[in-house]
């Protein structure tokens, strides 16, 4: 009877440390994942590098006029103590959505993103904002400033002639 247990007591601890090295094992690759993740918002795209220490070098970009929305999810006691957590971005148009896992210090790229997306301008925006649409659109406003414009300048010219 003795014997049995002992044989039992060592399975169990040879299991134990068995359980206890692949925790800490998957624990430490975590950890060098959360480092080696990088998401860098630009004033274009979001670029996001994920790196790993086995044979993993992988960069996505997406553009920040394809972004409809952003969501940020950190659940959890870690994620909120350690401060990472998830970014959700929904594009426009397939209403796809790409997460982005294991992102450090997320309420700062999310609010980076808004800010960035809120400042630029669609592109059916900055064309309408353009000089050259407004003259292609509206000529006759065009010339007519510039004609203003050109009596302005003849009118002070004239006054600092005959002073």
């Amino acid at each position: 009877m003795l014997a049995n247990q002992d044989g039992f007591v060592r399975t169990l601890a040879v299991g134990g440390h068995v359980f206890l090295v692949y925790a800490l094992h998957s624990q430490f690759l975590s950890l060098f994942h959360y480092f080696l993740q990088t998401v860098m918002v630009t004033n274009y795209r979001i670029v996001d590098v994920d790196r790993s220490i086995f044979f993993r070098d992988s960069k996505d970009s997406i553009d920040l006029m394809n972004v409809q929305d952003v969501k940020k999810i950190q659940n959890g006691l870690f994620e909120n103590l350690l401060n990472y957590g998830t970014l959700r971005i929904v594009l426009s148009g397939t209403h796809a959505s790409v997460n982005i896992d294991l992102v450090p210090r997320p309420d700062y790229q999310f609010k980076k993103m808004n800010a960035v997306k809120a400042e630029k301008p669609s592109p059916s925006q900055a064309l309408r904002n353009n000089a050259e649409w407004r003259a292609v659109n509206n000529p006759v406003k065009v010339v007519q400033a510039a004609r203003d414009e050109l009596t302005h300048m003849e009118s002070q010219l004239n006054s600092s002639y005959y002073r």
